[in-house]
């Protein structure tokens, strides 16, 4: 009976989840990749969760939005439950003006609703951009690459996880991510809605220096409850 119970669970596991593997599938092109993922969120065997992984297919930062395009109308689409996404987008050759368009069009697809107070249908739940160089020399750009992100962190939608391995950022970005862990935070205790608040972190292999380091530190210490197990 135990043996049974067991192998149900994982069955029921399985069933509740799917991935859609299109990485290293640069040779259909933006528009093929764009309209299988648009398919695979569509489709009623996805269950509760999917994952869509779109690594090294060279979309590009135009590639990256249309996909999310296409992922945004399905959900708006769809009339069951809400799925949640994870996102991976690993080596992509997206800038920083992408990363931000990508964080700017997240935080739109997951605010409240008109008749709800909690987050919208679309639930990015975890995000993977690692391996893509989102420094940029131009000041003006660097500006909205880090407000962006501070946004989305602040925001009540965050993905729980969030990977920016190998993406060339600096203690700018750092300090854009506590104070959004921050004033999430600060949000959480005043607000009556349902919000999701970042969880797990990974900077690997980035220019954090003390100075991004301690501003990550002065947020864990200050609000610990927005960001645990960070």
């Amino acid at each position: 009976n135990m043996r049974l119970a067991i192998f149900s669970l994982c069955v029921a596991s399985m069933l509740a989840s799917a991935r859609i593997d299109l990485s290293h599938q640069h040779h259909l092109g933006t528009d093929k990749i764009a309209k299988s993922v648009g398919a695979a969120v569509s489709g009623d065997e996805g269950g509760d969760t999917i994952t869509v992984d779109v690594s090294a297919t060279l979309l590009g930062d135009d590639g990256i939005s249309q996909v999310l395009q296409s992922i945004e109308e399905k959900f708006s689409e769809k009339s069951g439950g809400r799925q949640i996404i994870g996102l991976e987008a690993r080596s992509n050759r997206i800038t920083g003006v992408g990363a931000a368009s990508i964080f700017n069009k997240i935080l739109d697809m997951t605010k409240p609703t008109n008749d709800t107070n909690t987050e919208g249908m679309s639930r990015i739940e975890s995000l993977d951009m690692s391996l893509n160089d989102l420094d940029t020399p131009d000041r003006s750009q660097q500006r909205n690459l880090v407000k962006s992100l501070e946004a989305l962190v602040e925001g009540g939608g965050c993905p729980s996880t969030l990977r920016l391995d190998c993406c060339g950022l600096g203690p700018a970005a750092c300090r854009s991510i506590g104070k959004g862990l921050l004033d999430s935070a600060n949000k959480a205790k005043t607000e009556p809605t349902q919000r999701r608040s970042l969880r797990s972190l990974h900077l690997g292999s980035n220019r954090v220096g003390d100075a991004g380091a301690a501003a990550l530190a002065a947020a864990l210490r200050t609000a610990p409850q927005s960001s645990e197990p960070l």
